[in-house]
């Protein structure tokens, strides 16, 4: 494929800036020994928890897109490494309550600040119309992506 043929082609232009930023994530995540998913869901938990919203099973599930099995894998596996506890709910047996723990928040700040960089990066060439259409457009496509299985 020519250079001008990929600079018009929706496909490698989204993979390609996928995938670089799923390389850096993968790259900072695996010196804490996380996988990608294991990242976006501390993330989705911390963030559930600062914004007090609810963050069951059922509700990781629907931020994620994922199922309900993976969701309580990847809580398994946060667990098991430290950056989360599962304590029961007091009010529901059946239910729990999820901490993030010091290691945790302080993955998390990292990966923050990675993900700023990669984003300052990735707009830096645009205005502040341009950062608005794209934000726009970006959360219509989004909307449109089906749930992962």
């Amino acid at each position: 494929m020519k250079h001008a043929d990929r600079e018009n082609n929706f496909d490698f232009l989204i993979r390609s800036i996928g995938l670089s930023m799923k390389a850096t994530a993968n790259k900072k995540l695996e010196a804490y020994g996380l996988t990608n998913p294991q990242g976006r869901l501390l993330g989705a938990i911390y963030n559930g928890i600062k914004e007090n919203h609810d963050i069951s099973r059922k509700a990781l599930q629907e931020t994620m897109r994922v199922s309900g099995p993976s969701v309580t894998s990847l809580l398994n596996s946060l667990e098991k490494n430290g950056f989360i506890k599962r304590l029961p709910n007091k009010e529901d047996a059946r239910a729990f309550e999820i901490i993030v723990t010091t290691k945790g928040e302080n993955l998390i700040d990292d990966m923050n600040k990675v993900f700023k960089e990669s984003q300052e990066r990735l707009v830096a060439c645009l205005n502040i119309e341009e950062k608005k259409t794209f934000l726009a457009l970006l959360q219509k496509v989004y909307r449109n992506l089906p749930p992962e299985e």
